[in-house]
């Protein structure tokens, strides 16, 4: 069984993901705008195939906005995974 991570562990891993903070349900969030509708879009097809949940997506206008984490704690896991996200708002070259 996975489990979760205390203050400690988290204010570790958390500069290894840049532009993530943790939310006060302790869970990692970042937001990104881009120049268009059609540009977050492209964004969220990049994610497809991440493992996340539909909950965990939002996007309003050209922005995106990504929560990870189960509520009430983060796992080794989310940060993992807040790091595939960031790498999939890069646009391929």
């Amino acid at each position: 069984m996975r489990s979760l991570l205390n203050r400690h562990e988290i204010d570790a891993l958390l500069p290894g993901v840049p532009g993530w903070r943790v939310d006060r349900s302790v869970r990692l969030e970042r937001s990104w705008s881009f120049s268009g509708l059609e540009a977050a879009a492209a964004f969220l097809r990049r994610l497809d195939g991440l493992s996340l949940g539909r909950e965990d997506v939002t996007l309003s206008g050209s922005s995106v906005r990504v929560l990870l984490g189960a509520s009430g704690g983060l796992l080794r896991a989310d940060f993992a995974l807040a790091r595939k996200v960031s790498a999939a708002a890069r646009p391929p070259r």
